[in-house]
């Protein structure tokens, strides 16, 4: 089985409540709407990404419909409606973002940036304004992560350089 995208996709988030698979594609500054069949995926839309340039990663909130989109340049966070494509709101984040989660319980935006810091974002009743919680240095170049909501646990990775190992830093979500 092959979808055809049309340029290399980045992000990708399950929509199991509505059958749908949602795919950043950056080069083309779009999210194309698969829609899940049997055996089969099927492009039912293709929705431009306003905001900014080089949208690479993406985060689902499925209870509140809305998706969240990083775009590099200029570097921002922004909200759209998962439903239909269409831009809540932005706000400005860490640069070269390339890695993000959204944490149900908390309602928080986590995003990882190749600029060396972490963001943490607290999404609002609404699921569409969204506050600053903290900007926390990483390293410079980590830029991927994995985010294990059972132990409400952050991870980043950090690539080796000339002084210094490659590792793996933990951070901890509070409420």
């Amino acid at each position: 089985m092959d979808v055809q995208l049309p340029a290399h996709p980045e992000s990708f988030q399950l929509d199991p409540a509505n059958h749908r698979v949602l795919v950043n594609v950056p080069d083309e500054h779009e999210v194309a709407v698969l829609k899940i069949g049997t055996n089969s995926f099927t492009q039912i839309a293709a929705w431009t990404v306003t905001a900014g340039d080089k949208n690479f990663p993406m985060a689902l909130d499925p209870l509140s419909e809305r998706v969240y989109i990083a775009c590099r340049t200029p570097p921002l966070l922004a909200v759209y409606d998962s439903l239909n494509g269409k831009l809540l709101s932005q706000i400005s984040c860490v640069g070269d973002a390339d890695d993000m989660f959204y944490d149900g319980k908390l309602k928080r935006v986590y995003i990882i940036g190749g600029e060396g810091f972490l963001d943490v974002f607290q999404v609002s009743d609404t699921a569409q304004e969204l506050v600053r919680l903290a900007h926390v240095p990483t390293a410079p170049r980590a830029r991927t992560g994995l985010f294990i909501p059972e132990l409400r646990m952050l991870t980043v990775a950090v690539p080796h350089t000339s002084n210094n190992p490659a590792s793996v830093l933990l951070f901890q979500a509070e409420q």
